[in-house]
């Protein structure tokens, strides 16, 4: 992408961690000389200053390496170039544990619009998406609701310990039976 013509701006890559990110900065750092551009790691762990060094002007290209943090709130200024892999971690619930967990999943077709909007939020730019058009089209319209992935045990509970009957709480969406 640094080589098309169509992408003269910065350069955002979605990954699932930080893991991923710093193995791939290691990676890029190793590659790309220190004059052609800045790899920069960007997710909501970072510190505050490492966080706002993408958005500073700088005279040379970044490739912002993210997490799904960038894909709906914020505006990376100059970003001309989104590659997606088409993945995220997602809140789920783990039954055998009990425990909250990310999951690895395939983001939904909306998500992967929104990622692609990355790149044309200042001026015109291209999106790289790491997997087939059949693939786009066979991912789900939107993502579930956290209501239809996660454990709501937790706040069911809060509610009836405030003295509230659970069974006649109006949801704006309601829970699934089990």
């Amino acid at each position: 992408m640094l080589a098309d013509p169509r992408c003269p701006g910065n350069i955002l890559v979605f990954l699932t961690g930080m893991g991923e990110i710093m193995q791939l900065k290691q990676g890029l750092d190793r590659e790309i000389s220190p004059g052609e551009a800045a790899v920069l790691p960007l997710a909501a762990d970072l510190g505050l200053r490492d966080q706002q060094r993408v958005f500073e002007k700088e005279d040379i290209r970044k490739i912002i390496l993210s997490t799904n943090v960038a894909e709906t709130s914020l505006t990376i200024p100059g970003v001309t170039g989104v590659i997606d892999p088409g993945l995220a971690k997602i809140p789920a619930h783990a039954p055998w544990s009990g425990m909250p967990t990310l999951e690895i999943k395939r983001i939904s077709r909306a998500s992967a619009i929104q990622r692609a909007g990355r790149a044309g939020r200042t001026r015109g730019g291209i999106v790289y998406r790491l997997y087939s058009k059949a693939e786009f089209v066979n991912r789900d319209k939107f993502t579930p609701p956290d209501i239809r992935r996660i454990d709501i045990s937790h706040a069911v509970l809060e509610v009836m310990n405030l003295g509230y009957d659970a069974d006649l709480m109006p949801w704006f969406e309601p829970p699934e039976e089990q």
